[in-house]
């Protein structure tokens, strides 16, 4: 197409500023830019080699990124490596195993192999979950050869998914601030100490036609409307379950004052263990939403309930999450406490059972008063491996929900207001 040949002039941007906490890339101002702004050679280096985090690669450097006008937010998100461990299992497999593996650096895309017999009849047996080499997604020790990753911020960014275009004649001081997570584990597994990062680039389009710009122009000027991506949390204690009492219900009721006054859409609720397991989770480790026992969530929204009945079991939850988020992918048993026998769950993804729960609804409603009333059976276990630790732990239990937001332009300048 003509529009991407001679009307885009594509711009390599090196930061502004940048340390080991902190990178900035400033904007030209009078210009107009699409909106794929791409952040590119992000990786990091250590005393030795081995893979990233199997669900954020090496998106997990990021801890939070914001897009500012000089000092005014626009928009970002301030725990982007955790949102990301949900958005990048919120896809179609297909997507993961061959795009995001490629750019993003994990590796929770699958092939599936069927075992057969000496006469080629596919057996019983447990079918092979093929996981690429680490070659595909690894860091080294030296910051020439380690791998590092492509990020299109329309992820990351709403604002940017929401237009096709962002104009710096109408923000003048275009800035893109992103906080470097100082939490080496959530992105680099082996105990791999930090030796450092890679220099990012940010890659943005601007265009040079002037028919392109004026129609790009009347569109902004009618505003931008987008769902900003917000958080909220809340903590829930350890369940109290003991030698002699090895089952303990739990009941917890949240407030979350976070979407007061705002029109909440879509709302998603995380698992997160405390300080990650004691027995390290190579695989996905922090970021893991851990099963629990006989849960059941129901959501108060303004005084009623959310939902007819409560959510009480794994696959009822993932066909709503599935039926408001869409497509989310996940392992056999991945999103379940307890299978017949965990030798039906192949070795090399093992740890991975029993590590996606997430209970995604849809509000739809402005919010005055928001309860979630959350239920387990916490249950004690005298080895605590893994997948039984979590049943008796601690969690952070962490909200992410879409409000509305809008742009307006106003005089010389514009407002910006939760609709």
């Amino acid at each position: 197409m003509s529009f991407y040949t001679s009307a885009i002039k594509t711009h390599r941007i090196d930061p502004y500023f940048e340390n080991e906490a902190r990178t900035e890339f400033r904007i030209d101002a009078n210009k107009l830019f699409t909106s794929n702004f791409r952040l590119c050679n992000v990786g990091a280096f250590s005393d030795k080699s081995g893979n990233y985090n199997y669900v954020v690669g090496g998106q997990g450097i990021i801890r939070s990124i914001s897009i500012y006008d000089n000092n005014q937010y626009l928009d970002g998100n301030k725990r982007s490596n955790y949102w990301q461990s949900f958005k990048n299992q919120n896809v179609e497999n297909s997507e993961l195993r061959d795009v995001q593996r490629y750019m993003s650096k994990l590796n929770i895309g699958y092939t599936v192999d069927g075992k057969l017999d000496e006469n080629n009849k596919i057996t019983l047996e447990v079918p092979e979950v093929q996981l690429f080499p680490k070659s595909f997604f690894e860091f080294t020790d030296d910051e020439a050869t380690t791998q590092t990753c492509n990020i299109n911020l329309q992820k990351l960014i709403p604002l940017l998914a929401s237009t096709q275009y962002l104009s710096s004649s109408m923000f003048q001081k275009l800035r893109i601030v992103i906080e470097i997570e100082q939490d080496a584990s959530l992105y680099l597994t082996n105990n791999a100490v930090l030796d450092g990062y890679n220099s990012m680039v940010l890659v943005i389009d601007e265009i040079v036609d002037e028919k392109v710009i004026s129609g790009a122009n009347a569109v902004l000027n009618k505003g931008i409307s987008w769902f900003a991506i917000e958080h909220d949390n809340a903590y829930l204690p350890a369940g109290g379950a003991t030698v002699a009492a090895p089952v303990a219900n739990q009941k917890q009721v949240f407030n979350l004052n976070g979407f007061d006054n705002k029109f909440l859409n879509r709302l998603v609720m995380i698992n997160n263990t405390t300080n990650g397991l004691t027995t390290s989770n190579t695989i996905i480790d922090k970021y893991e939403s851990p099963v629990q026992h006989n849960n059941k969530v129901q959501f108060r929204v303004n005084g009623a309930n959310l939902l007819p009945y409560s959510l009480d079991r794994p696959n009822q939850k993932l066909a709503r999450l599935t039926d408001v988020f869409g497509t989310f992918t996940v392992l056999p048993a991945q999103n379940t406490t307890w299978i017949a026998d965990v030798n039906y769950v192949q070795a090399n993804y093992r740890e991975m059972y029993g590590a996606s729960d997430y209970t995604g609804v849809l509000v739809g409603q402005r919010i005055s008063d928001l309860q979630v009333s959350y239920e387990r059976d916490a249950l004690y276990s005298a080895t605590n491996t893994n997948r039984e630790e979590v049943l008796n732990a601690p969690l952070n239990v962490n909200f992410y929900g879409e409000v509305r937001k809008t742009i307006v332009p106003q005089g010389n300048g514009y407002r910006i207001a939760y609709a």
